[in-house]
């Protein structure tokens, strides 16, 4: 037997038959990156057990935030469409699903009932006890658990280290970074100076008209500088970023905020899928591997950006841990694809990109990034983080309405 946890565990590759998780997936930091290590050592046509709380249930939706699937230990939820979306992509070949009772005892459900209501809980104890059942198992299936049994796929292709380093070096791509600044004199220097040259073919800074001396910094590091005459908001920023840099003949964007929040050192990851050709688009995540936190991003604001990427990967089909990094690379083909010119000016316009991309049938990956808190990191607050949800739930509205044919919206067109 082994104890540990799956990174430091050495097993050879095809070495189990079975593997349980058991109310484990919500746990993962990298949801893909471990099903991908448990694919690699199960066997050829082998089983992969999985079990979790079903976000898009009867009963999560009754209950919404009192539900009792929603803790502090749960990392992500799935429905039961993101999970097959996830599965499949990770070489699994989903047989069936199905719901299951939860046994506690007797002691166990009246505990979790007074969280609820107490009244309803002592008459659930006073029943109990008047048919002897005070000190039984109970079994109850409320169907919001996912019970979903998988077999490894025999004819997935996993590209090797050794591959892809061919790949890359035949796929040389003209790459530049785009730098959206606003207010970002005291930072930029410290961006600018960690990102990888040899990665890179230009740097172009979009100043959205700030009020501190960006411009002048940016001119002494020797950027591409383009000026805004008045503040436009941070959506309409990215849109002169990607224009200009496509008219440079840029194959990759790779957009990066100039206030030293995110880590310039990871582009060489970040640029490494569109290269290869398996992805047309690579968004850093916070929320894989614990980056947020660790990073000092509010406990608020973790469980804000969870919940509402619950909610968009049931409502979209996909299964991304994070739709709100700013820190993405993007191919000539997706920004060619996609109607970003037609996005909002504000925050939400990172949403819509993605709304986008996943209408024209584009491929998504994530890698995982570590952030910076601090006092010049730029952050949005309480009160324009809400207002940023509600556009949010728009965006998710229209979706709906254009993907059922009810309104054709041209932004998705």
């Amino acid at each position: 037997m082994v104890c540990g946890t799956l990174e430091k565990a050495d097993f050879a590759p095809n070495y189990f038959d079975v593997i349980i998780l058991a109310d484990v997936l919500e746990h993962f930091f990298d949801p893909r990156g471990e099903l991908e290590s448990l694919r690699r050592i199960l066997k050829p046509g082998g089983i992969l057990y999985i079990s979790t709380p079903d976000i898009d249930s009867f009963t999560s939706r009754v209950f919404k935030a009192k539900w009792w699937g929603i803790q502090k230990g749960h990392l992500y939820y799935y429905s039961k469409r993101t999970l097959s979306n996830l599965l499949d992509v990770c070489g699994f070949d989903p047989q069936g699903y199905s719901s299951y009772r939860r046994v506690f005892s007797v002691a166990y459900w009246r505990k979790r009932l007074e969280t609820y209501n107490r009244n309803l809980a002592k008459l659930f104890g006073f029943m109990a006890s008047c048919l002897f059942l005070k000190n039984r198992l109970l079994g109850i299936s409320f169907y919001d658990q996912i019970e979903v049994i998988s077999r490894k796929k025999r004819s997935v292709l996993f590209i090797t280290d050794d591959e892809k380093v061919a790949r890359l070096e035949r796929a040389r791509m003209k790459t530049i970074i785009v730098l959206p600044a606003y207010n970002a004199a005291k930072t930029l220097a410290l961006t600018v100076r960690d990102i990888p040259k040899d990665l890179v073919d230009g740097i172009i800074l979009v100043d959205d008209a700030s009020q501190d001396d960006t411009v002048s910094v940016a001119r002494q590091l020797g950027l591409k500088v383009f000026v805004h005459p008045k503040n436009k908001g941070y959506g309409a920023n990215q849109k002169t970023c990607y224009k200009l840099a496509l008219a440079e003949g840029a194959e990759i964007v790779v957009m990066l905020h100039p206030d030293y929040q995110y880590d310039p050192l990871v582009i060489s990851r970040m640029i490494e899928p569109i290269q290869n050709g398996t992805a047309d688009a690579v968004f850093g995540s916070r929320m894989m591997k614990g980056g947020a936190l660790q990073g000092g991003m509010p406990l608020w604001k973790h469980n804000m950006n969870i919940l509402l990427t619950a909610l968009e990967n049931i409502i979209l089909g996909t299964y991304l841990t994070e739709y709100h990094s700013g820190f993405r690379a993007y191919s000539a083909k997706y920004l060619n694809t996609v109607n970003f010119m037609a996005n909002s000016d504000n925050f939400v316009f990172d949403n819509e990109m993605i709304v986008e991309g996943l209408l024209h049938y584009l491929r998504i990956e994530e890698v995982p990034i570590k952030t910076r808190y601090f006092e010049e990191a730029s952050t949005i607050k309480l009160w324009p983080s809400i207002i940023y949800g509600l556009g949010i739930l728009k965006i998710l509205l229209k979706f709906i309405l254009h993907s059922k044919g009810i309104i054709k919206f041209k932004q998705f067109r």
